[in-house]
């Protein structure tokens, strides 16, 4: 995509009509915008001021499974670069709903609502947000979860058929938690390092990654409470 061509569409009241299409009910209109966007501060600003965060917000909110995991995949991308649009989206109630979906939501609207809560964490003011709403805990659960049993057998640890949720997951968590040590404390308390070690035996290659490195946002201060971890896991 050229960016003369993004900014004779944006002229030409690109944002405004996609908008409109997410108000019709078209869901896919908010991938559209998202893409469009891509990252340029002027289309941000506009996909705010057209009212195409409220629209994304009201698709979390109301929508059916396939609307809410095109909006949580939106956000996620317009969300990622701007803080204002990140901002925006916190104040227009985006927060609630996609904590919601990491408990109610389909495998690949936990992992968008994931992805796109760990955007908006980028914002220290979200980040308390959305600690505050709970979302550690959820997280925690796709974290710690097996996934269903696949072709009839038992679920086996760990688990392949989650792995994408439980990346995002991780990443999500890393990104609140990091900086904060009554976080980390209160993880490490209620036993959460447990399942956070067993995601570093993933066959897949990014869902190892992501639990070294929420691993790695942890202080110093809990090196032993690590250590341990790791070696009660390793029986």
């Amino acid at each position: 995509k050229h960016k003369p061509t993004v900014a004779c569409i944006r002229s030409s009241g690109g944002v405004g009509a996609l908008v409109e299409a997410m108000r019709r009910g078209t869901s896919e209109a908010a991938g559209a915008l998202a893409s469009l966007a891509d990252d340029d501060p002027s289309t941000l600003e506009l996909v705010i001021t057209e009212g195409g965060i409220d629209e994304i917000v009201r698709m979390l909110s109301s929508g059916g499974p396939s609307t809410q995991e095109e909006a949580a995949a939106a956000l996620a991308a317009l969300a990622a670069g701007s803080d204002p649009l990140r901002s925006s989206a916190a104040g227009a109630g985006a927060v609630m709903p996609l904590i919601m979906m990491l408990s109610f939501g389909s495998e690949m609207g936990k992992e968008q609502a994931a992805l796109a809560l760990a955007t908006l964490a980028r914002r220290e003011s979200n980040r308390a947000a959305i600690v505050e709403a709970q979302a550690i805990p959820a997280l925690q659960q796709l974290i710690a979860s097996s996934g269903p049993p696949a072709n009839g057998k038992a679920a086996r640890e760990p688990s392949e058929f989650s792995g994408n949720v439980k990346t995002a997951a991780a990443k999500c968590l890393a990104q609140l938690i990091a900086t904060d040590e009554l976080t980390q404390a209160l993880l490490v308390e209620e036993g959460g390092l447990g399942p956070i070690v067993s995601m570093l035996r993933e066959k897949d290659e990014k869902c190892s990654a992501a639990a070294a490195e929420l691993l790695g946002s942890f202080s110093e201060c809990f090196a032993e409470a690590l250590a341990t971890a790791k070696m009660e896991s390793s029986d």
